[in-house]
């Protein structure tokens, strides 16, 4: 018999945040990026924070018998975004990526139009 199967949705940016959905797509459990914030702009990825909720998310899946998809928002710099602002960014998806890689389950890039036509399918 095939195990349940989970997905985890991230959104990678500063503000962002994680959503693990059952197999009927329900939200079990839900994050927001963490952070450490700073004086103004000069919050920042709290690195220990995110690995944990990353290794959190296995190893419960682990003890509970079910597969995990992880699948995280593949987005690309913008016209008039600022070059600081981008990096800042990048570092987030590379954390992300990184905590993921840790552990043995499968990752997937979608771009943000791909995830949205499926998940917002026949709301105005």
């Amino acid at each position: 018999m095939t195990a349940p199967l989970e997905h985890v949705g991230i959104d990678p940016g500063l503000r962002g945040g994680v959503v693990l959905l059952d197999g009927s797509l329900r939200a079990r459990a839900w994050w927001r990026t963490p952070i450490i914030e700073g004086d103004g702009a000069k919050a920042q990825y709290d690195e220990r924070g995110l690995s944990s909720i990353v290794q959190g998310i296995a190893a419960d899946a682990v003890k509970r018998g079910v597969q995990v998809r992880f699948c995280i928002e593949d987005v690309a710099a913008a016209p008039g975004q600022g070059v600081v602002s981008m990096f800042k960014f990048g570092i987030g998806y590379g954390l992300w990526l990184g905590a993921i890689s840790m552990t043995a389950f499968p990752l997937i890039k979608a771009k943000p139009q791909t995830w949205q036509r499926v998940a917002f399918a026949g709301r105005p």
